[in-house]
C-alpha cells in the first residue's frame, strides 16, 4: 500500500513537539507560545490515534498470522528501543564499576520491566530507565490486541465504531473521576496509574482504527483549508481549555482523527517536502533517544562547552537529529529487515 508521506511528516513534527515540551519550552521562539508547548506531550496521544489509523490501513486487506504480525511489530519498535535502554544503562554501570555507586533495586526492576515492555503496567516504574519508553509499553499492548480488534471491526464496522465511541466516553469519565477523587500529584503511583497505564489509552487506538469509516464520510471535505481549520481548533483548545480539564488520556482523540483523515485525503504538497518526510522517517529515533542523548550532551556541555539557554538546546537538537538519522540507517532498518526474514512482506505506510 502506498505510503501517505504527509502523515509521515506529521510524525516528525509531533516528535519535535515532545522534545520541545521536555527541553525547550522556554527557548526562543517556543517561549512566545510557552503555554502551548507545555502541552507538547499531547503529541503522544496523536501518535496513538495515528497508530490505530495506520494499523487498520496496513492490515485490513492483508492476511498475516498473529505470530508474524507480532514479530513484524517487534522488529519495528524494539531495535531503537533497546539502543535507548543501552545508552541509558551505560552511565549507571560506569558509576557502579568505576565510582562504586550502588545500583538501586528499583533501577534493576525497572530495567527488567523495560526490557519486557511492561513498565507502564506497574505504577512507580512507568518512567524508569528511559522515560519516553512508557509509550512503547502502551503500543505493544495495542499490538497484542490489534488482530482481535481488527477481526471484530471487519465483521461489523458500525458496531465497532459504536463500541470505540463507548470506550472513549467511558475512559474520559473514569479519567476525570479518578483525578477528582484521587487528586494525584506528580510524581506518585496514582499519577502513573492514571496517566500511563495502557488500558486508559486503548480508546485512542480504537478511535484511530475508525479512520477508514470517518474518511468515507468526510472525503468530500478534504482540503488544505479544512485540515488547517481543524488544526487551529486543536491549538485553541490546548491554549484555552480550563486548567481543571485534563486532555491527557484522549480527550482530543476525535479531533486528532479528523485531522489525520483530512490530511490523508488531501495529502498536502507542503507536507510531502523531502526534509519533512525524512524527519517523519527518523521520528521514532527522535522520540525514543531524546532522553539518553540529552543526558550525554548535558554532561559534555557541563564539562567542556558551558553553553547556556538556546545555544545548548539547539546544539542538543542538532545532535539528536543526527543520532536519530544514524539510528534509522544503521540500527532500525538493518535489524528490522533481519528480524523480518521469513515473514510475509507487508507494506508499512509509516
Amino acid at each position: 500500500m502506498k505510503p501517505i508521506n504527509s502523515l509521515t511528516a506529521t510524525r516528525g513534527l509531533a516528535a519535535l513537539l515532545v522534545v520541545i515540551f521536555h527541553y525547550g519550552c522556554t527557548v526562543f521562539p517556543f517561549s512566545l507560545a510557552e503555554h502551548f508547548f507545555r502541552s507538547g506531550n499531547l503529541a503522544v496521544n496523536y501518535f496513538f490515534v495515528l497508530s490505530g489509523f495506520v494499523m487498520y490501513r496496513t492490515y485490513s486487506t492483508r492476511h498475516i498470522t498473529y505470530k508474524d504480525f507480532i514479530r513484524r511489530r517487534f522488529a519495528r519498535i524494539y531495535p531503537a528501543y533497546l539502543l535507548a535502554i543501552i545508552l541509558a544503562v551505560i552511565p549507571v554501570l560506569y558509576g557502579w564499576v568505576s565510582l562504586h555507586t550502588p545500583i538501586e533495586g528499583k533501577f534493576t526492576t525497572g530495567l527488567l520491566l523495560n526490557l519486557g515492555l511492561l513498565q507502564a503496567y506497574i505504577p512507580g516504574y512507568a518512567l524508569t530507565v528511559n522515560s519516553p519508553g512508557w509509550s512503547l509499553s502502551v503500543e505493544m499492548f495495542f499490538y497484542i490486541l490489534f488482530p482481535l480488534l481488527l477481526a471484530f471491526q471487519l465483521k461489523n464496522t458500525k458496531r465497532f465504531v459504536w463500541i470505540a465511541a463507548a470506550v472513549y466516553l467511558t475512559t474520559q469519565l473514569i479519567h476525570f473521576w479518578l483525578i477528582d477523587s484521587w487528586q494525584p500529584v506528580y510524581p506518585s503511583r496514582r499519577h502513573e496509574f492514571i496517566y500511563y497505564h495502557p488500558v486508559f489509552h486503548l480508546n485512542l487506538f480504537m478511535v484511530g482504527m475508525c479512520g477508514a469509516y470517518v474518511m468515507e464520510r468526510v472525503k468530500k471535505l478534504s482540503s488544505n483549508f479544512a485540515a488547517l481549520l481543524v488544526f487551529a481548533v486543536i491549538v485553541l483548545l490546548i491554549n484555552y481549555m480550563p486548567s481543571g480539564i485534563s486532555m491527557h488520556n484522549g480527550l482530543l482523540a476525535p479531533l486528532f482523527l479528523l485531522l489525520i483523515v483530512l490530511i490523508a485525503g488531501k495529502d498536502p504538497r507542503l507536507l510531502n517536502a523531502a526534509p519533512l518526510v525524512f524527519l517523519g522517517e527518523i521520528s521514532y529515533g527522535i522520540y525514543i533517544l531524546q532522553e539518553p542523548v540529552h543526558y550525554y550532551i548535558y554532561h559534555f556541555n557541563e564539562d567542556y562547552l558551558h553553553l547556556g539557554g538556546p545555544a545548548f538546546f539547539y546544539l542538543y537538537l542538532a545532535i539528536l537529529l543526527l543520532c536519530s538519522a544514524i539510528s534509522y540507517r544503521l540500527v532500525e532498518l538493518p535489524l528490522r529487515n533481519w528480524l523480518n526474514k521469513g515473514t510475509p512482506r507487508v507494506s508499512q505506510p509509516l
